[in-house]
């Protein structure tokens, strides 16, 4: 005969899995839409009578064709596309057949992109309502699953939300009587130990300034292919057990031996640590949902969530501190830095060094499609850079489900974004920038990319001497062309 806790802690993996699903088929909803989004702006693009705007948005086609269709079908259609447009152009950008002739072959192009845009939007339409459904579901999972491993009593609604959970799940009559009376042995156990909510731990989590650690490039070439499933690895065992029992975990984390490869062995470990700030972020923006705030129960989970999530980090911090000791490697340049927002001496602590597009900076190109009402604040921006004050909200890596992005840095503040690439020692590579339109940023930023994978960077110490030129430049042409307060 099974025991009550057995039948609890049964309930309490089920929800967690299906906590998972849910999550994994909003991601890829919020996938499909994306793709949705950039079939509809390519469809505009090649929709454009006008096939010198055409000539002109290349990179921008490509970076989309690339982010929608697979490998394969990418560079069938990406071929063809260039094929149209190389070979009945000149050097200079000007065609070699009649406007008309040229759109005509865009247009087989365009067709194929229409097709595929039509099929994706009925697909995304069909999975709607069960994301609506999933969003709800993980609230209410993760309330349930919170509450049982917290010892917390459970009450009418989400006992109702269980018992047609059991149902979906065809549990047998006799299994579902079992878990009710589990519960109902739960809830008498919990009824007067609960405790109100503490808010007054809000504030430090709103407030709270974790920075992922920095992997240099070169590193992460060299071992993100091998190592990182590793990274992944360890992060599972962790992620699924209580902070309490972290300590008991240790024992299965890379241990440092005397020929250990000391890169590979600080590449897991920053990647994994990584991995758990990631799990710490997701709480802070948790609770900074207006809908989340207002409501006791689901505070009190990302409150909790927030609070185990930290203490396994700073657990295996303190851990992999320890284990590097042993291969006399130096800590501090792992050491969290306090936010510089209060610096006093105003001294720059990064580098910019700037891609250029004939002799000028690319950033510098695209503010002639930016709104002069922009300018001072990314003037703002590149100056805060420099200081290192922005805040991890303002200036961040990219996260996105397209690997092309994979690498980068964004400065935002209000509409104005703009793209960077780390080249180690505090030096950025900044790319270009645009003006965020409606709710997409990832058009912008993929043609960004493109048209960054598309040069060849020369050596480091010669953008390091240009850089000053190409700034005073810019700065020229913001001053000459803001648009002026006190008209």
């Amino acid at each position: 005969m099974m025991s009550k806790e057995y039948y609890l802690n049964e309930l309490k993996v089920r929800l967690y899995e299906e906590v998972g699903y849910y999550i994994q088929l909003k991601k890829d909803y919020e996938a499909k839409k994306t793709s949705v989004d950039c079939l509809y702006d390519l469809d505009s693009l090649l929709s454009d009578y006008n096939i010198y705007d055409i000539y002109d948005n290349r990179f921008q086609v490509s970076a989309l064709l690339e982010y929608i269709f697979d490998k394969e079908a990418f560079e069938q259609i990406n071929d063809k596309f260039n094929e149209v447009l190389y070979s009945n152009f000149n050097n200079s950008g000007y065609p070699t057949l009649p406007d008309e002739e040229i759109y005509r072959k865009l247009l087989v192009i365009r067709d194929v992109i229409y097709d595929e845009y039509l099929k994706e939007k009925r697909e995304v339409k069909k999975s709607e309502n069960e994301v609506v459904k999933g969003e709800y579901l993980i609230k209410k999972f993760k309330y349930i699953h919170s509450c049982l491993k917290e010892g917390r009593e459970l009450k009418g609604n989400s006992i109702s939300v269980i018992k047609q959970f059991m149902e979906e799940k065809s549990y047998s009559p006799q299994k579902q009587i079992l878990v009710l009376e589990a519960i109902k042995g739960h809830n008498i156990k919990a009824h007067n130990h609960l405790t109100e909510v503490p808010r007054s731990y809000i504030e430090k989590m709103i407030n709270t300034y974790l920075r992922k650690f920095e992997i240099p490039e070169e590193v992460e070439n060299q071992y993100s292919k091998e190592c990182f499933p590793k990274a992944i690895s360890y992060y599972k065992i962790i992620h699924e057990i209580d902070s309490n029992e972290i300590n008991a975990y240790l024992e299965y984390l890379p241990k440092a031996e005397k020929d250990s490869d000391v890169e590979m062995f600080k590449y897991i470990y920053l990647s994994f640590m990584n991995l758990i700030i990631d799990d710490i972020h997701e709480s802070i923006r948790d609770i900074s949902d207006l809908e989340i705030y207002n409501d006791s129960d689901y505070v009190t989970i990302a409150i909790e969530d927030y609070k185990n999530n930290l203490k396994k980090y700073i657990t295996v911090f303190n851990y992999f501190k320890q284990e590097l000791s042993k291969l006399h490697e130096d800590i501090k340049e792992y050491e969290e830095k306090e936010e510089l927002d209060e610096q006093e001496n105003n001294e720059y602590v990064n580098r910019l060094v700037y891609l250029k597009s004939n002799g000028v900076s690319t950033l510098e190109k695209d503010l002639k499609d930016i709104n002069r009402e922009y300018y001072d604040r990314v003037y703002s921006l590149l100056e805060r850079k420099k200081l290192g004050t922005l805040t991890s909200r303002k200036d961040r890596v990219m996260k996105s489900t397209n690997d092309k992005l994979a690498g980068f840095g964004k400065l935002e503040e209000d509409q104005v974004r703009i793209m960077y690439k780390p080249l180690g020692n505090n030096i950025y590579l900044i790319i270009g920038g645009f003006v965020k339109k409606a709710t997409k940023d990832l058009t912008g930023y993929l043609a960004l990319a493109n048209e960054y994978n598309s040069v060849e960077l020369p050596p480091i110490e010669e953008m390091l001497e240009e850089a000053p030129a190409l700034e005073e430049s810019l700065l020229t042409y913001i001053n000459s062309n803001k648009r002026r307060q006190d008209r």
